[in-house]
Order: structure tokens, then C-alpha cells, then sequence
């Protein structure tokens, strides 16, 4: 996910710093409505953070990785070259922990500097709702403007809204649409969000931001299980490669225990040189409240072939200890279905008996 979301994330400092007084406030029933950061974020269990992930680490003189040797119980999968030993660091793990850095990195962002911006000061009062702003970030030739209405008792819209300084028209268009249905208690809502970077561009063609296509994200944290659902559309966040996707994230309790499937088309094989050719990745992962998790994923598609076989899917399985142990993997294999009939079992490492159940 890129950071180049500068002229919209600097909303909320930029409509504070315009403040006079006294100081006038949206509705309660309009902040109400906005849901908490922290009940939208993916966690892989109630111990993860931004900042917890396993490193793979080679630790001096040939030993393993000392905070694990004295915290973790698990029975860990251990590589070595002959020479050193290492944990494994399981592919799947490591796939899903992007994934939830592609949900949070645009939802949570996005709500985080929504709740900053109705909670600004000094709106202007419409018939029906509010309107924080203009503002324009230094140097740049696009102005926002966020705006928020009452539909119906509980139902709320926001759209936050661009133009170009120099347009004459005047007309703002669209950058970020969303759609709030309040629950029983504050904050609790579901919703759709919908960020749209190609209007960023349209705006002006010269912004910075690389980022292109659409994200449209739909939410439930009115009562648990919650959940967080991702669509990218033409997604482009690395200017030569275009990501087509879709997340589902399900929130079983407070204790964070959860699942994250998600499906994405991409060139993807072989790994080591990448021709071009548009494979799908299905991946399927559950973890308890402790972080400790299993996962399933399942490739297909062009060019998926080993050596001289031809290659129908190829499937991993995996499952990772807990958030004690770094999530480092303690069981991995691998089943490859060949093209015409007939499978092999690509033996991993670790016991499946280690696997948590779901």
C-alpha cells in the first residue's frame, strides 16, 4: 500500500489549525456514527502488532534464536545449510500478515482521518448534515472538502471531494464515498467505503501519488463476529503491475481470534522469474486468540509448470505457533496436481498434530 496519501491525511491538522472561537461541533449523532480504528484493524491474535513478526534470525555462534529458546513451548519447524540453523518463517504466514497490511492500510487509515476531520471544529451547517473545509496542502493545485449528511434516522453519507484550483467550473468530483448505517451503541456501524485514486488524477494529472483504480472496502462492527471486506479494482501501486483482489475478514470475539481469506490475481510463477503470465492465489488462514493459526493456499493457473511437468494447482498447508514463539511455522507441506491426473506430496517439516483445530 502506497504512503503518498499526504493532501488527504493532513485534512484533519489543516481544518484544526483554521479554528476560531468558541468552537462549534458536528452532532453527536454524526460522530456517533463513525466506527473506532481499533474494531476495523486485522490482527493475527490479541499480542500482534505492526512491530511483531518473526525474522528468521541466524543467532551468533550457531545458535537459534535465544527469545524463542526461553519463551516458546512449540515444537518449531528448523531449517539448516549444515552449518547454521535457523525457524522457518512459514509462506503463508507471511502472506497473510501482507494482506492484513493491504485491509488496514487503507480502511483504517482512511476511518482514522474521518474521525479526525468531524472531529474538527467549526463546520458549516448544512440542512442536512456538515462541511469541514476547503483546505489545500502547500504546493499543491488540488483543494478538499469533506462532507457528511443525515439520509434518515441512523443513515449517514461522507464523501470527501477535490478540484483543481485552477478549474474555473468550480465542481468538485468524488475522491472518497462512503455510506453509514449507525448500530445500537456509539460507534458501533457497518458501512462502504470507496476510494477512488483515478479521480486523484483526473483532478490533477501531475499529483504524486502513483496509486491508481479503486478500493471498496464494506465493514460490520455492529455486533461480533465483525467483519472487513476488501475489493482492489485495477489496483496499481507500483506503476508496472496492476492488482486485482478481494479480503474477507472475520473477527470472532474481543480476544481477536479470527480468519483472512483473500484471492488475488497476479503473475505469481515461477518465483524466480516471473514471465508475465496471470495466475490465482486463493489463501485461507484461522488463527486463535493467542495468534496460533493454520492456512491454506492454493495456486492455478498459467504458468504453473515444474521443470518439464505441467502443472494443474499446487497446494500448501501450513500452520504457525503463537505470538510467544514469534509465529514461526511448526508444520509445512505441499501437494502439487499435475496436469492429466496424479498428485505428489512435496514433504514440509513439523507435525500436523501441532496444528491448531478450527
Amino acid at each position: 500500500m502506497s504512503d503518498n496519501k499526504t493532501a488527504i491525511l493532513v485534512a484533519a491538522a489543516a481544518i484544526a489549525a483554521q479554528a476560531c472561537f468558541p468552537l462549534d461541533y458536528a452532532d453527536e449523532e454524526f460522530t456517533n456514527a463513525i466506527p473506532e480504528e481499533e474494531d476495523l484493524v486485522v490482527r493475527i491474535g490479541s499480542d500482534d502488532s505492526d512491530t511483531v513478526s518473526p525474522s528468521g534470525l541466524i543467532s551468533v555462534d550457531g545458535q537459534l534464536d535465544p527469545y524463542v529458546e526461553d519463551y516458546c513451548s512449540d515444537s518449531l519447524c528448523i531449517e539448516d545449510d549444515g552449518a547454521e540453523e535457523w525457524y522457518v518463517d512459514g509462506d503463508i504466514y507471511q502472506m497473510t500478515r501482507d494482506a492484513k497490511y493491504w485491509v488496514n492500510g487503507g480502511l483504517v487509515v482512511t476511518m482514522g482521518w474521518v474521525w479526525a476531520i468531524v472531529t474538527s471544529p467549526n463546520p458549516e451547517e448544512t440542512a442536512t448534515g456538515y462541511i469541514w473545509g476547503p483546505w489545500q496542502e502547500s504546493l499543491s493545485r488540488i483543494e478538499f472538502r469533506f462532507v457528511m449528511n443525515k439520509v434518515s434516522s441512523g443513515d449517514f453519507t461522507f464523501q470527501l471531494e477535490g478540484r483543481n484550483i485552477n478549474d474555473d467550473t468550480g465542481d468538485w468530483a468524488t475522491v472518497v464515498d462512503g455510506a453509514i448505517v449507525a448500530g445500537d451503541s456509539p460507534h458501533s456501524s457497518a458501512g462502504t467505503v470507496i476510494i477512488d485514486y483515478d479521480v486523484i488524477h483526473d483532478i490533477d494529472v501531475s499529483h504524486p501519488t502513483p496509486d491508481t483504480g479503486r478500493i471498496i472496502y464494506d465493514f460490520d462492527v455492529r455486533d461480533y463476529p465483525y467483519t472487513v471486506d476488501a475489493t482492489f479494482e485495477n489496483f496499481n501501486p507500483w506503476e508496472d503491475r496492476v492488482v486485482e483482489g478481494t479480503y474477507h475478514y472475520v473477527r470472532q470475539s474481543s480476544g481477536m481470534a479470527g480468519s483472512l481469506g483473500f484471492s488475488l490475481e497476479d503473475d505469481f510463477w515461477p518465483e524466480d522469474a516471473l514471465d508475465g503470465v496471470t495466475e490465482t492465489l486463493q489463501v485461507m488462514s484461522e488463527w486463535t486468540s493467542s495468534g496460533k493459526g493454520r492456512g491454506r493456499a492454493e495456486i492455478y493457473g498459467g504458468s504453473l509448470d515444474l521443470e518439464e511437468d505441467e502443472v494443474d494447482e499446487v497446494t500448501l498447508d501450513e500452520c504457525w505457533a503463537s505470538s510467544d514463539c514469534l509465529f514461526y511455522s511448526t508444520y509445512a507441506s505441499a501437494v502439487v496436481d499435475y496436469d492429466g491426473g496424479g498428485a505428489a506430496t512435496v514433504p514440509g517439516c513439523g507435525d500436523i498434530l501441532s496444528c491448531p483445530v478450527f
